[in-house]
């Protein structure tokens, strides 16, 4: 009887640890900017009609307003047909920088691709290229 009652006595002392923890639902990355702000120009550029073979250039401009520098940490297309150039160094409070989707017209048709922009301490911002590949 003496063991139940010092086995539940010792499980509501560990749930009672457990259960008051708090998760701030953040990270303790050190690159986390909480105060982070950014502004697109927009997040849609439409190309309209691309001759078949050419290579057009669609280009974003990201204003960054938080404290701490920000970092691009990866920019991805949707698939091989777009590239993404953009600046590999930390952005300063306060500045407007260039990511540029360069976009190969391999074959015919309408297309609409994703760019995603993973950056510290932000969601991830998806930013659209489309258009009609003719011949």
């Amino acid at each position: 009887m003496k063991k139940n009652i010092l086995l539940l006595i010792s499980i509501m002392f560990l749930s009672n640890i457990v259960f008051s923890q708090t998760w701030s639902g953040g990270s303790s990355d050190l690159n986390s900017n909480k105060q982070a702000a950014i502004k697109w120009d927009t997040m849609v550029i439409d190309l309209g009609k691309v001759k078949k073979g050419s290579k057009k250039d669609a280009i974003f401009n990201l204003t960054y307003s938080g404290g701490a520098p920000l970092i691009i940490l990866s920019a991805e297309g949707t698939c091989g047909c777009t590239e993404i150039n953009y600046p590999k160094r930390p952005i300063r409070q306060n500045e407007t920088v260039k990511i540029k989707a360069v976009f190969d017209a391999e074959t015919t048709g309408a297309f609409n691709k994703t760019v995603t922009i993973n950056l510290s301490g932000i969601k991830s911002q998806k930013l659209h290229v489309k258009g009609v590949v003719i011949e």
